[in-house]
């Protein structure tokens, strides 16, 4: 992967976190981060969240490199969080809602709960999906 980056000058990455681990962890890496730092500009991690600690690693090995985390599931058709281009990566998070998208989070009952409760995310906006094929639940 990281000599392909080299050679094809990618400068956009889309990281899931094993990949992000392989920068920040494996030893055969160092000698390639030069090269890596001149090509990259942009990447964007998904599929699950990083630690803060491994936030902190990636930041520290990409330290000019625009770079956050993005939430969505299959459901959502694409992502439904990113973070803001061009902002300082905030560790941890995984971003603003897209346009066009709203959140709540509720409780077992479907009623809205306060800050820093439990519940379940309930989202809602156009990349969302009507159903499941067959399936009228």
């Amino acid at each position: 992967m990281i000599k392909t980056i080299i050679k094809y000058k990618i400068s956009v990455w889309w990281l899931v976190p094993p990949m992000v681990v392989l920068f920040c962890k494996d030893p055969s890496v160092p000698p390639y981060l030069d090269e890596l730092r001149k090509v990259a500009r942009f990447a964007m991690v998904g599929a699950a969240p990083l630690s803060e600690d491994l936030s902190r690693q990636f930041s520290k090995i990409f330290p000019k490199l625009d770079w956050g985390q993005g939430s969505g599931m299959t459901e959502t058709c694409s992502v439904t969080t990113m973070f803001p281009v061009g902002e300082p990566v905030v560790m941890g998070s995984a971003g603003r809602l897209f346009s066009n998208t709203e959140a709540k989070v509720v409780n077992s009952e479907g009623k809205e709960v306060g800050y820093d409760e439990l519940g379940e995310l309930w989202l809602r906006g156009p990349q969302i999906t009507l159903g499941y094929t067959n399936n009228e639940k």
